[in-house]
């Protein structure tokens, strides 16, 4: 699944980046990989994401999420993308935070600049983080 993913990362980077580092990551298309700044390889999203348990990193994103900091969290993953695929020991991370967010948001009628947390799962998408898979309670990040 993650693999899939990867392609839909290769397909939104590839049009927006004009340079980085080579790679040979994608299998399908290593010209457009070639030019993603800072893309971690599918067995080290894989690892980070099976990894469910509670560290500074996992505490650090829901504070940035659930504070709403698009800006923030966004130069964070831009260095080390590999952070967004964290996962805390209840298996939610930060899509899950994110979904949350929106909907307290839209409950509470917040008018936040920000989007709404919105913006902030358009952001984890565009790095791979998929929203379908479920956490240690079997919800989805859109069933939150």
């Amino acid at each position: 699944m993650i693999v899939v993913v990867v392609v839909v990362v290769v397909v939104v980077f590839s049009s927006n980046s004009s340079s980085g580092s080579s790679s040979s990551n994608d299998r399908n298309n290593d010209d457009d990989h070639a030019h993603i700044p800072n893309t971690p390889d599918p067995a080290s999203m894989e690892a980070v994401y099976n990894d469910w348990r509670d560290t500074e990193t996992t505490t650090n994103l829901w504070n940035l999420i659930s504070q709403n900091s698009v800006q923030e969290l966004s130069e964070w993953l831009a260095m080390e993308p590999l952070v967004a695929f964290s996962r805390s020991k209840d298996g939610r991370g930060p899509m899950w935070w994110a979904y949350e967010n929106k909907k307290k948001r839209s409950s509470s009628g917040s008018s936040n600049n920000n989007g709404g947390g919105g913006e902030i799962i358009a952001l984890l998408k565009s790095l791979g983080v998929p929203d379908t898979d479920v956490d240690a309670g079997g919800q989805t990040p859109r069933e939150i």
